[in-house]
């Protein structure tokens, strides 16, 4: 079998793997599994990847020779502005998630157009029938032996 009849497949299939099991842990919407298999597809992708250039190596060169020097800038740029982004090596999306969870939500119900007398009847739904506008989200959850994303998604939804 031709090298590039393995290398193309493995690459286009660890991609597609590796940038699923991503978008989920982007949203957090992953398990633990989910972070393992990532990492470990993301491997796959770096060598098979590197095989596939290698075997495509001719095509490659003709492609950089061709695309215009600013592509290439922009798209190194991108990725050293996504990694400047991060805070003590979490993602920004995960450093919002903490920072919206550990706000009081007398300060976080009016940006999002909640009365607190509303929340606290959203509350009720998922069994909480009390909270203090000093407290946090967290604070809440960890009171009432929830999960933080229960109550997060009471004021999320309509």
């Amino acid at each position: 079998m031709h090298s590039r009849q393995i290398y193309t497949p493995l690459t286009i299939g660890s991609f597609f793997i590796a940038s699923i099991t991503g978008v989920l842990m982007l949203f957090e919407l992953s398990s633990g599994g989910i972070r393992a298999t990532h990492e470990w597809m993301s491997l796959l992708f770096v060598v098979a990847s590197s095989f596939h250039i290698y075997a495509n190596k001719r095509p490659f060169i003709k492609c950089f020779a061709s695309t215009p020097l600013l592509i290439i800038i922009v798209s190194v740029l991108s990725g050293i502005s996504l990694y400047a982004v991060s805070f003590n090596d979490l993602y920004a999306a995960k450093a919002s998630f903490q920072l919206l969870t550990d706000i009081e939500s007398s300060t976080l119900l009016p940006i999002l157009d909640i009365s607190h007398e509303e929340f606290l009847v959203r509350l009720t739904t998922i069994g909480i029938t009390e909270s203090k506008p000093e407290q946090s989200l967290y604070e809440i959850a960890q009171l009432h032996d929830r999960d933080v994303h229960d109550i997060l998604e009471l004021l999320v939804s309509p």
